[in-house]
């Protein structure tokens, strides 16, 4: 059991790129620590939300490894969850909004049915809220 939770923990951080973050951490602090750094306003924000992100994503991790060495099993669970769902869904898009499409196509009734009921109430309306996405209905045709 300890294994397998330590290889999905080494999974996550190969995934995540825990070692480049921590590297670039380094990095943007340096940076922060020079008095030209802060002349340029805007890019000293950018760097300053930057380093907020990556801090955020090495204390995930880092909480995971906490969690395993304290042997807290169901909240280990829990987390894990929760992070491996991140680490699929961290690459540089997956901030962004999207826009998706549902077309019954042609068909009966039921074919049509069943595109209403995917869009409304099925699969995606869950998919959002267990991911704390915000999901919104912009047009709903039917005949």
């Amino acid at each position: 059991m300890e294994d397998l939770i330590l290889n999905k923990i080494l999974s996550i951080k190969k995934s995540l790129k825990y070692g480049e973050k921590k590297q670039e951490i380094q990095t943007i602090e340096k940076e922060m620590e020079s008095a030209s750094f802060w002349s340029n306003s805007d890019n000293a924000t950018k760097r300053a939300k930057e380093l907020s992100d990556l801090k955020s994503i090495v204390t995930k991790v880092d909480e995971l490894e906490l969690l395993a060495e304290m042997g807290e099993e169901a909240e280990l669970a829990q987390k894990l969850k929760e992070a491996e769902v991140f680490a699929v869904l961290s690459g540089r898009f997956d901030a962004s909004g999207a826009y998706l499409s549902i077309h019954a196509g042609q068909g009966c009734y039921p074919a049509c049915t069943s595109g209403i009921l995917i869009a409304k109430d099925g699969v995606f309306l869950r998919l959002t809220k267990l991911l704390g996405m915000l999901l919104e209905l912009n047009r709903l045709l039917t005949k």
